[in-house]
């Protein structure tokens, strides 16, 4: 095809480790067939990585959809067909090799980075109209930019630099990402290997800074408006695969996938397709062309695109992702509002284990538990969950924080809603303890002089050290019992231990023994202080022996 570069079916440029720990770059078409050869995706960000994932499960998604076990063109029809083509490639332990060459033949046009007809993720230049810019030298190098539809002076494309849309180098005002790796020149251009990890991050993390010319400001991405939450495999194929519902919340059929880059008419481009709703088929949700972009070339190196707000997804009981948890919208008195649930910059794995399994009307352990029900994997088996999100600053522009963490789950906790309750309320128990040692050192800090601000709000050092100690240890403990299954009384037993022991290593290496505080000031004895924090928080929980009725 015509000044068609950088294919990526078969140009290497996705990063990966493959089983045996080497660091690798693949094209679309290897990863595929050599992906149970492969750990997991390792780019540059964990964000990045969660983005090429969900495009990974979007063309896994559209071939199961299109395809019979014979390499034939035969659209599903029923769930029971569904889950038999899904039975058939899990059970074989790899892609179907003709499966992949068949559908990545007829869509090759589509996967060329630069140039040609429809360039991959980006607006096909025919629906654009190309006019002068030099006036924005200074801002675009290019002295050129294009019109959206209908071709007003409102409709022009901005032009941003490669850095702007470089998880790595992203900008909030004059302030640098922390993973920063790229100085001088070097943050203007980039590779075209790099440039399809980047768009792809781009499409689904950018922030709202973008405008659709003479319209509104682009919004968050969908895939960014919850944290992302899924299962992961023993290698990339099972990941792929465990990431891969067939069905949606109601157990039905998904829809007929329509990816981005299968789409022919970009006539309607200033308009978002779904309002205030979203696609009722994974590839399509996964592959939202959030930002209308056209990348800009020089040589072998990406030096900047043109760009302006896209489509936009409703996420408003957006019950057909199923990567995000959702929790009730509290200004809904109806209950029936549910909006994707975020992380805080402090979650780990075991904070998020009620989010994982508690979200409200769909949320990423049910395929997982399906496939466990219907005996399609075992129940014996222990299954990890990443969990990743972003938070954006003021006016959602440039990034405030990422986080993201991990817990590794036994299967028997998808299947028995007893034992998933129990592990519940083993979180509250942790968060409970966590709060009453954080009190415990508030207490100290205000013996010691600090006060509270405006709101009653103190920021205890102490406090603040001991809750997490104590998490990581008490943290560790639970991970253990949700793979081993170990009595809850033990465990119980030893998160109260490790309470007492990390009040106990704290005061003792700030010197505070005996009395705590002066004067009017005392709070009595640092021992009569944890052991009072400590029957709070068993009365609140309900734990107190008889013996304990009293302080």
């Amino acid at each position: 095809m015509k000044d068609a570069r950088f294919n990526l079916i078969n140009e290497p440029w996705i990063k990966i480790i493959d089983i045996y720990g080497e660091e690798k770059l693949y094209c679309l078409r290897d990863l595929f067939l050599h992906s149970h050869e492969i750990k997991s995706i390792a780019g540059e960000t964990e964000l990045q990585d969660n983005a090429i994932l969900r495009l990974l499960i979007s063309i896994n998604s559209t071939c199961i959809y299109r395809y019979d076990e014979d390499a034939k063109e035969n659209e599903l029809e029923d769930e029971d067909e569904a889950i038999n083509r899904y039975k058939t490639i899990l059970d074989e332990a790899s892609f179907p090799v003709t499966v992949i060459d068949k559908y990545f033949e007829k869509w090759r046009d589509r996967f060329y980075l630069i140039g040609g007809e429809y360039p991959f993720y980006q607006v096909p230049t025919k629906y654009l109209k190309e006019i002068d810019d030099s006036k924005n030298k200074s801002k675009n190098p290019s002295c050129k930019t294009y019109l959206l539809p209908p071709y007003k002076d409102s409709d022009k494309l901005g032009w941003i630099y490669p850095y702007s849309f470089n998880g790595e180098i992203l900008q909030s005002g004059n302030t640098s990402a922390p993973f920063a790796n790229k100085n001088g020149d070097l943050k203007n251009n980039m590779s075209f290997a790099e440039a399809a990890r980047w768009l792809i991050y781009y499409m689904n993390y950018s922030d709202c800074s973008s405008k659709i010319p003479g319209k509104w400001n682009a919004g968050m991405t969908f895939t960014s408006s919850g944290a992302n939450i899924h299962p992961i495999g023993r290698n990339l194929f099972e990941t792929i695969m465990l990431c891969t519902p067939l069905l949606n919340v109601d157990g039905l059929l998904y829809g007929k996938p329509k990816p981005i880059w299968e789409r022919d008419d970009f006539s309607g481009i200033n308009q978002s397709p779904y309002g205030d709703t979203c696609p009722d088929n994974i590839p399509e949700l996964y592959t939202q062309q959030s930002r209308k972009v056209v990348l800009h070339s020089s040589s072998d190196i990406v030096d900047g695109m043109y760009t302006a707000a896209g489509d936009r997804y409703g996420t408003v009981n957006a019950f057909n992702e199923p990567m995000f948890a959702f929790h009730a919208d509290l200004s809904d008195k109806s209950g029936s509002t549910k909006r994707p649930s975020h992380m805080k910059s402090d979650s780990t794995g075991w904070k998020e284990f009620k989010n994982i399994f508690g979200g409200e009307s769909g949320n990423p352990t049910r395929w997982v538990e399906y496939l466990i029900n219907e005996d399609i994997i075992s129940d014996d088996v222990n299954i990890p969950y990443v969990m990743s999100d972003i938070s954006y600053g003021s006016m959602q522009c440039g990034v405030d924080y990422t986080v993201s963490s991990s817990i590794t789950v036994n299967g028997k906790f998808f299947i028995d809603s007893a034992e998933l309750e129990k592990a519940k309320k083993e979180v509250d128990y942790i968060s409970k303890i966590s709060f009453y040692l954080n009190k415990f050192g508030q207490d100290i800090d205000q013996a010691y002089g600090a006060k509270a601000d405006k709101k009653g709000m103190l920021n205890s050092s102490i406090g603040d050290r001991m809750s997490s100690e104590y998490e990581l240890l008490a943290g560790a403990d639970f991970q253990q019992y949700l793979i081993n299954h170990i009595s809850l009384d033990d465990l119980h037993e030893s998160e109260i231990k490790y309470a007492a022991r990390v009040s106990d290593k704290v005061l003792t290496q700030l010197n505070i023994l005996g009395i705590v505080g002066h004067g009017d000031k005392s709070i009595g004895s640092a021992e009569y202080t944890f052991n009072k924090n400590m029957w709070y928080m068993k009365n609140e929980l309900g734990l107190l022996r008889k013996e304990e009725n009293a302080i």
